[in-house]
């Protein structure tokens, strides 16, 4: 695992490998400047693959997020957004 010394010790970059030394998943975390997870890409393996995008409100409330898989050779749709709505309490 790596973090970034400079902010909070945030995870930016951790690494799976399995005991024979076969690289699981390589993961990158991005952040904005009030700390909130803006992406996660992993890349490996297949199926492991997938970047995650996050969006925030004026309020650092999850708006949205949008999810992108990148395993080759499947027809089906292979992305997704969700988003989130908040009332007034």
């Amino acid at each position: 695992m790596k973090r970034d010394e400079n902010n909070n010790y945030r995870l930016t970059d951790a690494l799976s490998i399995l005991p024979d030394g076969t690289r699981l998943v390589d993961t990158h975390y991005e952040y904005d400047g009030l700390s909130n997870i803006t992406s996660v890409r992993e890349s490996g393996i297949e199926p492991l693959r997938k970047t995650v995008n996050y969006t925030y409100d004026e309020l650092s409330r999850l708006q949205g997020a949008s999810y992108l898989y990148g395993v080759s050779g499947y027809t089906r749709n292979l992305s997704d957004t969700m988003s989130f709505h908040y009332d007034d309490i």
